[in-house]
C-alpha cells in the first residue's frame, strides 16, 4: 500500500499460500500473485519460474524464520536484482544468498514495522513513512461483510445479546494455549458478570469438535461456536464487530 501510494506505477508480486490467500482476494494494492505451497512441494517452482519471468528489480524476504530456504527463493525470483533481508548471527552464511543484509534484529520491533524500514532502505520514496503505514489494511468486500454481520445479528437475537466477545482459545504452539478448562471457566464468570453479554467461540477444523461439544455440554447461557468458513476474511469481519478479541 505504501508502494502504490508513493509509486503508483510500481509493480508488486507477493507469494501467498493456500491459507492466506484469501487476505489479498480484493486488494489492488498487489498487481501479482504466486502461489507457494510448502517447502517439499516442487509444484510452486512454476510460480517462482514465472515471478522470475516478470523481472523484478527488488525482492524483499520477510519470511525470516527459514532465511536459507527463502533466500534460494529470492534468487530464483530476482537473479539480477536486488535481494533484501533481516540482520541475522550467520550473516556471513546468508551473504552468499542475499546481496543486503539490514542491520535490523528482527525481534526488535513488530513484523510490519520492520518490513517499512527494509522497504525504505531500498526504495526511495521521496519522503520517510509514517509509523500510521505499518498498521495492516485489509480490503473486504462489502458482499462478504454484510453476510457476516447478517450472522452475528442472528446470533446475538437467538442468545438474546448485544455485543460479544470473540475467544479463540487455541495457539499455533499448544505450550501457549490457556487451555478448555480455563476458557469455560472465563465463559462461565463473564456470563454471569455481563448479563447483555454473548460469547463468541471459534477454532480451527481440528478443534471445532471439541469446543461444540464442551459447548453443549456445559449449557452456558449466550455462549456459542460461531462457523466460519475458510475465507479468513470473515474472521476478519467477526472480529472487526465484536468488543474484544
Amino acid at each position: 500500500h505504501a508502494i502504490k501510494r508513493y509509486s503508483p506505477s510500481c509493480r508488486v508480486g507477493t507469494l501467498i499460500s493456500p491459507r492466506s490467500r484469501g487476505l489479498l482476494l480484493h486488494d489492488s494494492s498487489v498487481d501479482n500473485k504466486y502461489l507457494f505451497r510448502e517447502k517439499f512441494d516442487f509444484l510452486h517452482y512454476p510460480q517462482l519460474f514465472r515471478a522470475r519471468k516478470d523481472g523484478y528489480h527488488v525482492v524483499i524476504n520477510m519470511h525470516l524464520p527459514r532465511m536459507t530456504e527463502f533466500g534460494i527463493v529470492s534468487n530464483i525470483i530476482g537473479r539480477s536484482g536486488i535481494n533484501v533481508s533481516s540482520s541475522h548471527a550467520r550473516n556471513n552464511l546468508y551473504r552468499r544468498l542475499f546481496n543486503m543484509l539490514l542491520p535490523y534484529d528482527r525481534n526488535s520491533m513488530h513484523l510490519s514495522q520492520l518490513g517499512l524500514l527494509m522497504m525504505e532502505s531500498v526504495i526511495d520514496f521521496g519522503k520517510p513513512l509514517q509509523q500510521w503505514e505499518s498498521h495492516p489494511v485489509l480490503q473486504i468486500d462489502e458482499s462478504e461483510r454484510s453476510n457476516v454481520r447478517k450472522n452475528i445479528r442472528a446470533e446475538l437475537d437467538r442468545l438474546d445479546a448485544d455485543w460479544f466477545v470473540h475467544f479463540n482459545p487455541q495457539a499455533r504452539n499448544p505450550t501457549r494455549e490457556w487451555g478448555f478448562d480455563n476458557a469455560f471457566a472465563f465463559a462461565e464468570r463473564f456470563v454471569a458478570q455481563y448479563p447483555r453479554g454473548a460469547l463468541f467461540f471459534t477454532a480451527s477444523p481440528v478443534h471445532r469438535m471439541e469446543v461444540e461439544e464442551r459447548i453443549a455440554r456445559l449449557k452456558i447461557p449466550r455462549v456459542t461456536f460461531f462457523s466460519t468458513s475458510y475465507n479468513v476474511l470473515e474472521l476478519a469481519v467477526l472480529s472487526a464487530e465484536c468488543e474484544l478479541v
